[in-house]
């Protein structure tokens, strides 16, 4: 997901000229797992040992 879709109220279109707002968004900073740009790919993203440590704890 890029860091401006989950962090960034700016980054969210509003509709005929009215904020629009998403529930749980944006998404706070302390829930977010952010990678240097470049170093994953979405396609990568389950791969990275950081990623599986930061979804078991959201799960447990």
């Amino acid at each position: 997901m890029p860091t401006a879709g989950v962090g960034d109220p700016a980054a969210v279109r509003s509709v005929n000229h009215r904020p629009t707002r998403i529930t749980g968004f944006p998404v706070p900073a302390d829930r977010r797992l952010v990678f240097d740009p470049g170093e994953v790919w979405h396609l990568s993203y389950f791969q990275q040992p950081e990623t599986r440590a930061w979804l078991q704890r959201w799960l447990t």
